[in-house]
């Protein structure tokens, strides 16, 4: 993770330096650097809560807390002006949602699923041994394969999330799964 670091640090500071202080209010070197630190150790606390396999319901209100800290860091995107910066960051605050998705709403989905009794969700792991992505940085999307088979044989995960729960939950099941892709895969989910 200290490649994203290293990255957000120098882009935030070239910007800065290359561009003067940006026209926007509180965006001077004097207010951004104690805002950058701030950031900075709480992304550091984030990524150190999930980078293993976390057990979500000990730590699940830590990450929200972290999350919705991070969000406050949203002065420093504006200032810096830079985009592949604000996709990362795009990037990041959708995983956020994804946590606090998965966190407090699907465990009442995830409760009756378990219910079920089934192999094909008790054996579903679409990650398997996928590295999680350090860089943050997105493959273009020719460069990636199209997940086959992601929700299982004969797409069994979303049948019996949308027998189990509805269409409406698989949807967002599916939105909040397409932006974990983004970051641990290593495929395209349509």
């Amino acid at each position: 993770m200290s490649n994203f670091y290293q990255l957000s640090i120098t882009l935030i500071f070239l910007t800065i330096a290359t561009n003067g202080t940006n026209q926007l209010p509180g965006c001077s070197p004097k207010v951004l650097a104690p805002q950058v630190s701030k950031c900075m150790k709480i992304l550091k606390h984030l990524v150190e809560l999930v980078s293993s396999t976390p057990d979500y319901k000990k730590i699940g209100n830590d990450v929200i807390k972290d999350c919705n800290a991070f969000r406050e860091c949203s002065t420093i995107v504006k200032c810096v002006n830079n985009a592949s910066f604000e996709n990362i960051i795009e990037m990041l605050y959708n995983n956020c949602d994804a946590a606090e998705y998965f966190i407090k709403d699907f465990p009442k989905c995830d409760d009756k699923l378990e219910g079920l009794n089934s192999t094909c969700l008790e054996e579903w792991n679409p990650f398997k041994d996928t590295p999680i992505n350090e860089t943050f940085v997105e493959l273009p999307d020719e460069q990636k394969v199209i997940c086959e088979d992601y929700y299982g044989k004969d797409d069994c995960v979303k049948k019996h999330i949308v027998e189990t729960c509805g269409e409406k939950e698989f949807e967002i099941f599916h939105k909040h799964q397409k932006n974990v892709v983004k970051i641990v895969g290593d495929c395209r989910l349509e």
